[in-house]
């Protein structure tokens, strides 16, 4: 399904299934992820209002 929704967007004709904002925030709590893990810690993720 999203392989065809990008190609619908692409072509102007519908807008995206995830937007960059939502994009950008998965990419956050992933680092933090992988930066807790690596420090053996909990870390804050910036902007996430904690």
């Amino acid at each position: 399904m999203e392989n065809r929704n990008h190609g619908i967007a692409i072509e102007g004709k519908a807008g995206p299934i995830v937007e960059n904002a939502q994009v950008m925030r998965v990419m956050k709590l992933v680092e933090a992820c992988f930066e807790s893990h690596r420090l053996g810690r909990t870390v804050v993720i910036e902007g996430s209002g904690t």
